[in-house]
């Protein structure tokens, strides 16, 4: 647990209750500028760009059209983490 969690004596439990529990702020609450939310890029254009990219980078992307994971968590996951125990894997 980090130092400043520690001295506040909280636990990952109060904190994970507090994040969870938070509301983000209103429309039009404050000044700050609305932006149209971002969607899905277009699979074809995933597919023109796939030739593009190093075997590195194109494998993170694959990995992340079948999991939907997020650019982090597909960078950070090592070969060891996937269960491939099951029958799918065979």
């Amino acid at each position: 647990m980090p130092l400043s969690a520690r001295s506040r004596r909280y636990s990952s439990m109060s904190i994970r209750s507090h994040s969870t529990h938070s509301h983000g702020l209103p429309r039009g609450r404050t000044g700050a500028r609305e932006t149209e939310p971002i969607g899905p890029v277009e699979d074809a254009v995933v597919e023109a760009t796939l030739p593009h990219l190093s075997r590195r980078v194109r494998g993170l992307v694959e990995f992340q059209r079948l999991t939907g994971c997020r650019p982090g968590e597909a960078c950070t996951v090592r070969r060891c983490d996937p269960d491939t125990g099951g029958a799918i894997w065979q």
